[in-house]
């Protein structure tokens, strides 16, 4: 006898989550534009990680914008080529970089973060601050449980 596993794919959450984060990331990208930002999503996850911990090495970076090792590389080969960041070898290890903003990235602080936050208010439009503290939370839990 054939067992048959239900599965509605237009209510995964994975599809779901997909979907909206695809969704910023598209207005994102367009907001950035529309300030004359030459910024990526991807770029500015990596400043912002830097913003908030300048001199992290290459792989601490790469683990807190959940980038692979040849994503992050590009990314910052990049942002270094724009002179917008700079990486430094680490003197605790000698194969590894750090990374700093230059002060050209310092100065497009403002307008992304601006950017960014338009991007955030349209999408939490029409949404109850309690629900989306609950969606915060919830997308914690289904983070640390996808943790390997």
């Amino acid at each position: 006898m054939r067992t048959t596993i239900e599965y509605d794919y237009n209510e995964s959450i994975g599809l779901l989550l997909a979907v909206a984060s695809q969704s910023m990331r598209l207005h994102l990208s367009r907001r950035f534009a529309a300030a004359g930002l030459d910024i990526s999503p991807e770029q500015w996850r990596v400043m912002m990680a830097t913003w908030i911990s300048e001199g992290l090495s290459q792989r601490e970076l790469a683990d807190r914008c959940f980038m692979n090792k040849v994503s992050i590389t590009k990314i910052l080969e990049s942002l270094e080529k724009r002179e917008l960041i700079q990486r430094e070898r680490s003197e605790e290890d000698r194969r590894g970089n750090r990374v700093f903003l230059t002060d050209a990235g310092h100065a497009l602080h403002g307008r992304m973060v601006e950017a960014a936050k338009q991007n955030l208010r349209q999408a939490e439009q029409g949404i109850d601050p309690d629900d989306l503290q609950t969606f915060r939370a919830v997308a914690r839990k289904i983070i640390a449980n996808m943790k390997p």
